[in-house]
C-alpha cells in the first residue's frame, strides 16, 4: 500500500512538471474580448463627437484624445491650425480591430472643404489607427507612423 501510495505521488509530481512546463512552453496570445471592441469604440464616438461639434473648447479635447508620442510633436496651436478648411459632418465606423494595444477602426468620414465653391459633402474611407498606452485607447493621426 505503501509503494502505491509512494508511486501515485511520484506520478502526480512528474505530471504537475510536465503540465508546467508544456505551459511555459505554449505561446499566449492575448484576444481582445468583447470590452476591449466597446471600451475602442466609446473612445472612436467621442473622439469624432469633439471632431464633429467643434469649438474652441472641443479641439482642447480632442487634442488631449491624440496619442502622447503625437503630442509630444504637435502643439495645440499647430494642431488647432489643421482644422481651418475642414468641417467634419458624421462618421460610420464599419468594423474594429484590436491586435495588442494596436487598434484599427474602418470608418467613412462625411465632410465639407471650407473654401469658396466647394460646399458639397465629401467622403472617404479611413483605417483610423488607435494605441492604446496604460489603458487607454488614442487616435494615433493616419500621417503619422505607429512604432511596433
Amino acid at each position: 500500500m505503501v509503494f502505491l501510495l509512494k508511486s501515485l505521488s511520484r506520478f502526480c509530481f512528474l505530471y504537475l512538471i510536465l503540465v508546467s512546463l508544456v505551459g511555459c512552453a505554449a505561446k499566449t496570445t492575448v484576444v481582445p474580448g468583447p470590452d476591449d471592441r466597446e471600451v475602442l469604440e466609446k473612445r472612436v464616438r467621442e473622439y469624432w463627437d469633439l471632431m464633429i461639434n467643434l469649438s474652441p473648447q472641443n479641439v482642447e479635447k480632442a487634442y488631449r484624445c491624440e496619442a502622447p508620442a503625437f503630442r509630444d510633436k504637435i502643439s495645440l496651436a499647430e494642431y488647432i491650425h489643421r482644422f481651418k478648411t475642414r468641417k467634419y459632418l458624421e462618421i460610420d465606423i464599419k468594423g474594429i480591430e484590436i491586435e495588442g494595444n494596436k487598434g484599427k477602426v474602418a470608418m467613412v468620414i462625411t465632410y465639407r472643404v471650407a473654401l469658396p465653391n466647394i460646399g458639397k459633402k465629401l467622403t472617404k474611407s479611413e483605417d483610423e489607427k488607435w494605441v492604446k498606452v496604460e489603458g487607454t485607447w488614442y487616435h494615433f493621426p493616419s500621417e503619422y507612423v505607429m512604432g511596433d
